[in-house]
């Protein structure tokens, strides 16, 4: 009974730190005109670019549509978007190559969304100098932008996910 008592009082305390929290306020319901958990049906008829689909499991449950001329941040870049069992459950995006991209689109996503959950650019200077290979912010639970290093290429993207996405993608995978 005791333990009940205290899994309750638990379970309580966490519903009330997470209604006062700010914590889901990026919660994306898509970008722009694309929603997330519209069908590929829909998604084709509201895409601004020409998509190629293609299974990512054996099952079919996991589809992922391509475009190479997407519109986003004020030129046309590589778009993917996740299908899971006939949902849109992700949008994400190549949003160039520099600092200055990524400082750009997360502009926008602060004037739109605000602070982010977890602001990973303190060190931005070890990156701009080569001492990091990636930094980036999160607006939990739904959007992430990372800047990358590789060997040869250095890279800018945005995901839009859904809450659900990546339990949904690993369980597809299994």
């Amino acid at each position: 009974m005791k333990a009940r008592v205290m899994l309750f009082c638990g379970a309580l305390l966490a519903a009330m730190v997470g209604v006062g929290s700010d914590s889901y306020a990026a919660n994306p319901d898509g970008y722009k005109n694309i929603k997330l958990g519209i069908t590929q049906k829909e998604l084709e008829k509201k895409h601004p670019c020409s998509l190629t689909f293609e299974k990512s499991d054996d099952a079919g449950r996991h589809i992922q549509a391509k475009c190479e001329d997407f519109p986003f941040n004020g030129s046309k870049t590589e778009a993917i978007f996740d299908l899971i069992d006939g949902k849109l459950l992700r949008i994400y995006f190549r949003g160039g190559d520099s600092l200055t991209d990524f400082e750009s689109i997360a502009k926008n996503i602060v004037g739109k969304y605000g602070k982010a959950t977890f602001d990973l650019t303190y060190d931005i200077n070890s990156f701009a100098e080569g001492r990091r290979d990636e930094i980036e912010m999160i607006w939990h639970p739904g959007i992430i932008l990372r800047m990358w290093r590789f060997p040869r290429i250095q890279l800018v993207t945005v995901s839009y996910q859904d809450a659900k996405y990546e339990a949904l993608r690993v369980a597809v995978r299994k």
